[in-house]
């Protein structure tokens, strides 16, 4: 009697802790997917980054022109071609720089 109380204790104690077979098998999938997760955060962000690249060089470029196009005007408006000149010519210099 004593031997079948803790034959059924030893199987009532390893029946409830989680460490089994299928235990084991959901615990890896669950590093898989977080694992997964990560990938294709990083995934993600490569594609994204040359795009934000590619937008703050045209809003660069844009901001260039438009610069350039008010420095002119406010040179015309004081009434120096040649200062309108000078400025053409800087900015012309400037795009073949860069």
């Amino acid at each position: 009697m004593r031997k079948l109380l803790t034959v059924l204790a030893t199987l009532a104690m390893l029946s409830l802790t989680n460490c089994g077979y299928n235990a084991i098998q959901g615990n890896d999938e669950q590093v898989k997917s977080a694992w997964s997760e990560v990938l294709n955060q990083y995934q993600r962000r490569a594609i994204y980054r040359p795009y934000r690249l590619c937008e703050a060089l045209k809003t660069l470029r844009h901001l260039r022109e438009v610069q350039f196009g008010l420095s002119r005007l406010r040179c015309l408006s004081i009434g120096g071609h040649e200062c309108a000149r000078m400025v053409r010519d800087h900015h012309i210099q400037g795009l073949q720089l860069s």
